[in-house]
C-alpha cells in the first residue's frame, strides 16, 4: 500500500508545476535508520520541503536522491510490517502446538495403545514428537522468510549508505 501511495504522490507531483512543493518529515527510526513520512513520524521529526519533480526541465540530483530515500524508507517500513506478520504467525503456531499437544496428553484412550511394558507417557511420546515436528517445520519456514526479509532490508540500507 505505501508503495502505491508513494507512486501516486510521484505521479501527482510530476503533473504539477515546477514550483510545487511537498512537505515531508524526516525522522530517525528505532534502529537508527532514516525514515521519511508525510506525517510527523516521532518526537525527532524534522519538517522538510521538497520540490516535486518537474518533468519538463528535469530534476536535480538532490531531488532525485530525496525521492529515492523516501521510496526506500517506505519499502523498509513495509518489509518490517511483513516481518511483524510472520512473527505473529510464529506466535500463533506456537500457541496452536501447545494446545494440540495438551489435548493429545489429555486423551485417555491413547493409554490403551501403549506398547506392552511402556507407560502412557512413553507410548504417547512418538505422537507428541510427530506433532511437534510438524509445527516446527512450519515455524522454521516462517523464520526463514523473516531472515530473507532482513537480508532485503540490509541490502536496502547498504545501498542507502553508499549514496
Amino acid at each position: 500500500m505505501p508503495k502505491i501511495v508513494c507512486l501516486l504522490a510521484l505521479i501527482l507531483a510530476a503533473t504539477q508545476q515546477a514550483s510545487a512543493q511537498t512537505r515531508i518529515f524526516k525522522c530517525t527510526g528505532e534502529q537508527g535508520q532514516t525514515v521519511f513520512s508525510q506525517q510527523p513520524c516521532g518526537d525527532n521529526a524534522v519538517e522538510t520541503t521538497v520540490r516535486s519533480p518537474d518533468t519538463s526541465t528535469g530534476t536535480t540530483d538532490e531531488e532525485r536522491a530525496t525521492w529515492r530515500r523516501v521510496a526506500e524508507s517506505n519499502e523498509v517500513r513495509e518489509l518490517r510490517r511483513e516481518i511483524s506478520r510472520h512473527e505473529n504467525r510464529i506466535s500463533e503456531l506456537q500457541k496452536a502446538r501447545e494446545i494440540d499437544m495438551q489435548r493429545l496428553r489429555e486423551k485417555g484412550d491413547y493409554g490403551s495403545n501403549s506398547p506392552p511394558g511402556k507407560t502412557y507417557e512413553e507410548g504417547l511420546q512418538p505422537q507428541l514428537d510427530a506433532l511437534d515436528s510438524g509445527y516446527q517445520k512450519r515455524i522454521d519456514a516462517e523464520q526463514k522468510k523473516i531472515e530473507q526479509i532482513n537480508a532485503q532490508i540490509d541490502a536496502l540500507n547498504r545501498g542507502s549508505e553508499r549514496r
